[in-house]
């Protein structure tokens, strides 16, 4: 299976959108503004595109994540239509956040199904992610 999400990927990981804070002398953790916001606009682009019935078994997950360039980018890498993202968020913690809402929207049981994954970041024209999930049998 294999989509597009048409939209500017957000930039909040799931480490960056967990904040602490004490509540009656205990620590609880919650999710910013800005995460909650992040995690509402993927389960938005993510629920069309759910299968019927959650992947089982070992997965393999491909994630491509173009983010728009920036209007500071070099004449050259706008000419040629990409640039790599090498600033942040990193590949891991950018896949995190998707991962488990992916796993919210019903994608697979626990995304510790993914046993095989390919994260890639660039800059282009215009944002979007294009995700690719396969499953893998025992064999693969």
């Amino acid at each position: 299976m294999k989509f597009t999400l048409d939209f500017e990927p957000p930039k909040t990981t799931a480490q960056q959108s967990t904040r602490i804070g004490v509540i009656n002398g205990h620590a609880r953790a919650f999710k910013s503004k800005k995460g909650q916001l992040a995690v509402s606009d993927y389960l938005t682009m993510l629920l069309p595109h759910k299968p019927k019935e959650p992947f089982t078994g070992p997965v393999r997950l491909v994630i491509d994540f173009r983010w728009s360039f920036n209007k500071t980018e070099k004449k050259q890498d706008i000419e040629r239509g990409y640039k790599w993202h090498t600033s942040k968020p990193d590949c891991d913690n950018a896949a995190k956040m998707l991962k488990d809402c992916m796993t919210k929207a019903g994608f697979w049981l626990d995304d510790s199904q993914v046993v095989y994954l390919v994260v890639t970041k660039q800059r282009q024209k215009m944002g979007f992610v294009q995700i690719e999930i396969q499953s893998l049998g025992d064999d693969e």
